[in-house]
C-alpha cells in the first residue's frame, strides 16, 4: 500500500512539472478517492503549482495562491462526499 502511495506522489510531482494544471488536479482527485486515508498531498501539489507558475491576477484579489485556494475548496467539498460514499459501501 505504501508503494502505491509513493508512486502516486511521484506521478503527481511529475505532473506538476510536465502537465497542465488540470491534469494535476484530476490526478489528485482520483488519488483522493483511491486511498483509504485522505490524500492531503494534493494540497502540497497545489502550492507547488502556485509557487512555480502562479502570478497575481486582479480578478482574484491579486492573490498568488489561486490554485491552493481552489484545492482547499475542493477538499472541503470532497471530504463529505467521500464520507457518504464510504458509508454506503459498507
Amino acid at each position: 500500500m505504501h508503494i502505491a502511495r509513493i508512486t502516486a506522489d511521484c506521478f503527481v510531482a511529475v505532473s506538476v512539472l510536465l502537465f497542465p494544471w488540470w491534469v494535476t488536479a484530476l490526478t489528485a482527485v482520483v488519488c483522493f478517492f483511491l486511498f483509504k486515508s485522505y490524500y492531503y498531498e494534493f494540497i502540497a501539489a497545489a502550492l507547488a503549482v502556485d509557487i512555480l507558475y502562479g502570478a497575481p491576477q486582479s480578478r482574484f484579489g491579486d492573490s498568488l495562491f489561486v490554485v491552493l485556494i481552489g484545492a482547499l475548496l475542493i477538499l472541503a467539498v470532497l471530504m463529505p462526499v467521500r464520507r457518504r460514499m464510504r458509508l454506503k459501501s459498507r
